[in-house]
Formats: C-alpha cells, sequence, structure tokens
C-alpha cells in the first residue's frame, strides 16, 4: 500500500485539526456536567463504576491534550530527526491510552445492557465474549508506531500492522456495536410495551414535547450507538465514493485526481510543499535527509525512525 506524502501531509494537518475540535468538544461537556459529575462521583462512595468513569473520561481528555502537544511542536518547530526520537515515546503511551478509553466504555456499557436484561446469562455470555474479542482486536491490531520526519507536518506515525490485525480490529468494533444496538433497541421496545407507552406517545404528540420518549431512547442506549453508527457511515461511505472518483464500480485503485492508493506497486511521491507559513523550512529539508542519511551509515541509532528518502520510494 502507498500513499503520496502530499496525500499523507494533508491528511495529517486534517486530523491534528479535528482533534483540536474534538478536545473543545469534550472540555465544553466537561464544564455543562461538572455539577452532575461532583454530585454523583466526587462525592460518592469509591466503586468500581466510579473508576471507570474517571478512566473513561480523562484518560481521554488527557489524550486530546497531548496530540494536541504534540501536533504543535511538531509543526511549528523546525522538523527534526531528533524531535521524533523524543516523539516516540508517545506513539506507546498514545496506544495505551486510545485503547484504555475505548475499553472502559465499552464495559460501561455494557454493565447497562447487562442490568437491563435483567443480569441474564446468555446476554452476560454474548457481552463478554465480543468484549474479549474487542480487547484482543485492540491490543494486536493497533501495532505500535514509528515516528517518521515529514517536514513541515511534523513526525508522523507510520503503521506497521498486519492487514488481517487491522481488519479484525475494526470488524470486533462493529460487531460490539451492532449487538449491543440491537440488545438496546430491543429493550426499548419492550419498555414501550410495558409501560403503555403508546398512550404517552399521544400526550407527546398533542403538547409537541419529545423529552420522555428521548428520554427513554437515552436511558436504553440506543441513541448512543444510533448516533455512532450514524457517524461513522456518513462519514465513510461518501469519503468511499470520494475514493473511487465518484463511481462505485470503479476497481482501479485510484483517486479521481490521479493519486493512487490500495496498491501494491511503489509509487514515486511528489514533492510536497510546506505551507506559505512554513516557507522558511525548504532549505532545512535536504539538511535534514542528510542527517537521516548520516545515521543509517552509523553516526545514530535510527531503529525506530525512517528517513526521509526511504519514505519517499516506499
Amino acid at each position: 500500500m502507498s500513499l503520496s506524502l502530499q496525500s499523507l501531509a494533508e491528511d495529517s494537518l486534517v486530523n491534528s485539526r479535528l482533534t483540536v475540535a474534538a478536545l473543545a468538544l469534550q472540555s465544553y461537556d466537561i464544564l455543562l456536567t461538572f455539577n452532575d459529575e461532583v454530585k454523583y462521583i466526587w462525592r460518592g462512595k469509591w466503586t468500581l463504576i466510579k473508576s471507570i468513569y474517571l478512566v473513561c473520561r480523562y484518560v481521554s481528555f488527557i489524550n486530546l491534550c497531548c496530540n494536541v502537544w504534540k501536533w504543535t511542536i511538531t509543526v511549528y518547530v523546525p522538523p527534526s530527526i531528533y524531535i521524533c526520537y523524543l516523539a516516540e515515546w508517545y506513539a506507546f503511551f498514545d496506544r495505551w491510552m486510545s485503547s484504555t478509553t475505548v475499553t472502559s466504555g465499552n464495559i460501561i456499557l455494557g454493565l447497562r445492557l447487562h442490568n437491563l436484561y435483567g443480569k441474564d446469562v446468555i446476554v452476560r455470555v454474548i457481552l463478554i465474549l465480543l468484549f474479549t474479542i474487542l480487547v484482543f482486536a485492540l491490543n494486536t491490531g493497533i501495532s505500535p508506531t514509528r515516528p517518521s520526519p515529514l517536514g513541515p507536518v511534523g513526525c508522523l506515525p507510520v503503521q506497521r500492522a498486519g492487514r488481517f490485525l487491522i481488519t479484525l480490529a475494526g470488524a470486533a468494533c462493529l460487531t460490539l456495536t451492532y449487538v449491543s444496538l440491537i440488545l438496546a433497541s430491543k429493550s426499548f421496545l419492550s419498555h414501550v410495551r410495558e409501560r403503555a407507552d403508546l398512550q404517552s406517545l399521544r400526550v407527546i404528540r398533542e403538547n409537541g414535547r419529545l423529552s420522555s420518549l428521548l428520554a427513554l431512547l437515552h436511558r436504553d442506549g440506543v441513541l448512543i450507538y444510533v448516533g455512532w453508527i450514524v457517524a461513522i457511515y456518513s462519514l465513510a461511505c461518501p469519503r468511499l465514493i470520494l475514493l473511487l472518483g465518484g463511481d462505485p464500480s470503479n476497481s482501479t485503485g485510484v483517486y479521481k485526481n490521479g493519486t493512487e492508493f490500495l496498491v501494491d506497486k511503489p509509487v514515486t511521491a511528489p514533492k510536497l510543499k510546506p505551507p506559505k507559513r512554513l516557507s522558511g523550512l525548504d532549505s532545512f529539508l535536504p539538511e535534514l535527509d542528510s542527517i537521516s542519511m548520516k545515521a543509517l551509515a552509523g553516526g545514530t541509532d535510527t531503529t525506530n525512525v525512517i528517513p526521509l528518502s526511504q519514505f519517499q520510494s516506499s
């Protein structure tokens, strides 16, 4: 699989901006719910749920803060192979925080479904099995990454995981989500029947209020899974059409603009032009590559760093 430096640089910058947006959104949510958090979490007894909540809430927040920090120091500071050395430790730290956030979040949702079904043994076995597969996939499919110095876009991680393990991780996440959505929807429908909420729906229709219905949907977890699935499909499916040049029957593996992807043969990467604000770094890039080649000759241990010239030909 080959990607051009131009595409990789653009994807990196877009991902960095999305990280900033995610951090702003989570910060806003923490501020909005801080009163309830103090009331139900900080003033309550120390329990397993409290620990899982704090891990899910603040490990992800720390992860986003660190990602923004890493992006800032590797973009607005002249790129150096030694900066990438310093950033390498964060690749393992970032992997641990991401896996921990996903794991703790699925524990919360799994416990909720387990309680909704009256601690049913079959539901418990299904959730434990899917959760075990998910944890295994997260810890094997997302392999440690190695930083690559790519000029003005900073130190980019280079994925070394096999296709099978990456596919396994994605399939495990989607399977657990779909099964959880089915279980949550079934629980919601049963609550509607048990409480004779058809009458309350008429009241909602007459009063023009949907608060009670939305509260029930959220309480049973339906909105959580539906929102996530809708977000994935609304982003991934249009992106797929764009990658195929607007033609779903396209099997050549080429962007409409000519950039190759999902191909086995190597492609020659175009020269990456830095942004205007970093135009002064043009003269630094050859020096960076010479440092990399000198290190390969034995001057520095480059076990975990990929030289720019090697990346351009891969």
